[in-house]
């Protein structure tokens, strides 16, 4: 059902920390952007997500929800480095490589 649709990630594809947040998890969002909620209730985690998506970035003068989809709309690489030396492991981490059994193709 969802193959084919188009997805964005409002937790990695923003680099909320560049927009003068503490970081990624909602909480710290819903800090950033002046409001609090009722926490791990999944409908109002959704809806505080809206409410964060639609804030204003004060680094940019546009929604959180703008970047997002500017982000996820450009084209995506990804590369994997298999059979690499264990020894190897904190030096991919850092240059962005994340761990994968290799389940998913």
């Amino acid at each position: 059902m969802f193959e084919h649709k188009a997805w964005a990630c409002s937790a990695t594809e923003i680099d909320w920390r560049a927009h003068g947040f503490a970081g990624a998890q909602l909480g710290y969002l819903l800090n950033g952007a002046g409001f609090f909620h009722q926490a791990h209730r999944a409908v109002d985690d959704c809806h505080a997500l809206l409410e964060v998506l639609a804030f204003e970035l004060p680094t940019t003068g546009a929604p959180a929800l703008a970047l997002l989809l500017e982000t996820a709309r450009k084209p995506t690489l990804r590369v994997w480095a298999e059979q690499t030396a264990f020894e190897l492991k904190d030096s991919l981490k850092r240059r962005g490589y994340r761990w994968n059994d290799g389940s998913d193709g």
